[in-house]
């Protein structure tokens, strides 16, 4: 049989370093499902970072860290037994990133939703020096209204509010 291997030999195969990421990912992940579970939606986006004006373009550094982060993300997002959607992502990349101090830019928009003149989906993507870590391929139809950086950075043009 020439087919993928099961999970659990292609997880044995990652190596200890990329094993130990997966399974704080999956804590993350976790973590914001809880979040996302028991608090508002207003109380909810305050835990993305510090609003930042949307035209302003925080660049940051991203390197293989960010890059092996987000996909330790997207991996156990798909893997868990719960939701892990994009919101529960950008938490979980969020936490992860700051705890190594590796800023990133956390967007959070909207689109019609299909068939519902008056409805709204919401949609969260996270990149680091303009490379998309979650919530990507973007579809055209989510508009930005609101930019969120990490706390962890002291950007003068953030804005608290």
């Amino acid at each position: 049989m020439t087919g993928k291997p099961p999970k659990l030999v292609r997880f044995a195969r990652l190596g200890p370093a990329r094993l130990v990421l997966l399974a704080e990912a999956v804590a993350a992940l976790a973590m914001a499902r809880l979040i996302v579970a028991t608090r508002s939606p207003g109380r909810l986006v305050l835990r993305l970072g510090v609003p930042q004006e949307c035209g302003d373009d925080h660049r940051s550094v991203a390197d293989a860290r960010a890059r092996d982060i987000a996909w330790s993300v997207r991996c156990a997002a798909a893997n868990v037994p719960f939701r892990a959607l994009c919101f529960e992502q950008a938490l979980a990349i969020r936490t992860l990133l700051d705890r190594r101090a590796i800023p990133a830019t956390v967007h959070y928009g909207v689109a019609p939703q299909a068939g519902d003149s008056d409805g709204l989906r919401a949609h969260v993507w996270t990149e680091a020096a303009g490379e998309p870590l979650t919530g990507y391929p973007l579809r055209p139809a989510f508009r930005e209204i609101a930019r969120f950086v990490s706390a962890r950075l002291k950007d003068k043009d953030a804005v608290i509010g």
